[in-house]
């Protein structure tokens, strides 16, 4: 059996997933002597040549629409916070957090806002005892990439203290 000619033709681009036919001519020689022209015809999910283009311009319009907002990112030991226009998102350890106002710092760069925190713990959830959001008021100072964040509850809990870097991904231990 030898291969004779093969050609790549795009199909579909579905989902970030390039569908291409592949049409290969395979020349079959049989015990009579007579050789046999057999069409094959494949599809294969894979990203061939002929769709590196047609990918690729998908891949810039996805970063145009949904551009890599690292300002909005702020990342610390045991803590990331996400800047939205809303307020903010926050991952602990062990814990989430939502500040429901907007972030917006006065001249001397101090801001507070008010949202809640909910502790977490290891293991699954228990339907008897599921997690509380807690009322938190959040304090901090912004100056220049650097976020100083103290996080303060109602009664006597002692306040949590956090120092930010804006851009920075940090790695969380979950304890869920």
């Amino acid at each position: 059996m030898s291969l004779g000619k093969a050609t790549v033709s795009p199909s579909a681009t579905v989902a970030g997933i390039c569908y291409v036919t592949i049409t290969c001519s395979v020349f079959d020689s049989s015990a009579d002597g007579v050789i046999k022209m057999k069409r094959i015809h494949l599809l294969l999910a894979t990203l061939a040549v002929a769709c590196l283009v047609p990918f690729g311009a998908a891949a810039r319009n996805l970063q145009t629409e949904a551009p890599d907002d690292s300002s909005a990112r702020w990342g610390g030991p045991q803590v990331i916070l996400q800047r939205t226009a809303q307020g903010a998102t926050l991952q602990f350890d062990c814990a989430h957090a939502v500040i429901q106002q907007p972030i917006t710092p006065d001249a001397k760069g101090d801001f507070t806002a008010s949202g809640t925190y909910t502790p977490e713990r290891g293991g699954p959830a228990r339907k008897d005892s599921p997690p509380k959001d807690l009322p938190a008021t959040f304090r901090g100072n912004i100056t220049g990439d650097t976020m100083q964040l103290e996080i303060t509850f109602s009664g006597d809990q002692s306040p949590l203290q956090f120092t930010l870097t804006q851009g920075k991904m940090s790695k969380l231990i979950r304890c869920r």
